[in-house]
Order: structure tokens, then sequence, then C-alpha cells
């Protein structure tokens, strides 16, 4: 078998329904379920396609107090 198809062959195993993934693909999975909607996020809140109002970025949304932090009874 030449080195193309056991490439082929190793990314065709991640496409298995209820296969295993191993401990470094799922890992992997994982850091890039976290980051690329967070890469999104910011790239689209700063690219100004959208008004701060309904998109706001991740920096000016950690920066806000918690939601009651402040309230008095």
């Amino acid at each position: 078998m030449s080195s193309c198809h056991r490439i082929i062959a190793g990314w065709c195993g991640l496409w298995v329904i209820r296969g295993q993934l191993s401990r470094r693909a799922y890992l992997l999975f994982a850091l890039l379920g976290m980051l690329l909607p967070l890469a999104a996020w910011w790239w689209v809140s700063a690219s100004g396609w959208m008004d701060k109002v309904f998109m706001p970025g991740p920096a000016e949304v950690l920066s806000r107090p918690i939601l009651g932090s402040k309230m008095t009874i």
C-alpha cells in the first residue's frame, strides 16, 4: 500500500459512525470546537459588518460586569 493510501485510510477512520477516536483526535476536535467559533465571533464583530449592539466582541462581553452583581434590593 502506498503512503497516499495509508493517509487516506487514516482519515477515513475518523468518519466512522460511533467509531473510536484517539485521545489526540478528541483533544484536537475539542480545541477546534472552542477556538473556531470564538475566532469567528471575534472576526465578525471586528469587521464592522454588524452593529456592536447586536454583536459585541468577546473583549467587550468579558469586560462587562456580571448580571446582577451591582443590583441592590
